[in-house]
């Protein structure tokens, strides 16, 4: 039987929940985003601040979740 799981446990992965995403500076986010595996509670601003972040770093970005705001994120 295979296991799916969303996160991998290695030295350089990275889950946090939008608070501590919110309170990290842009310089930081960039550091960190390209381990980011998984990021949970985010508000529309941390949504959208994640979008902007990753085409700096030129990244192909998609967000999904139940469309309240996830769609302005975009």
């Amino acid at each position: 039987m295979e296991e799916y799981s969303i996160y991998t446990f290695n030295k350089h992965s990275i889950a946090i929940k939008g608070p501590v995403f919110y309170r990290k500076s842009k310089e930081k986010l960039k550091a960190i985003i390209p381990h980011l595996q998984v990021l949970a509670r985010l508000s529309l601003e941390d949504k959208r601040m994640l979008v902007r972040i990753l085409k700096v770093l030129s990244e192909t970005v998609t967000v999904t979740g139940n469309g309240i705001n996830d769609t302005p994120a975009l």
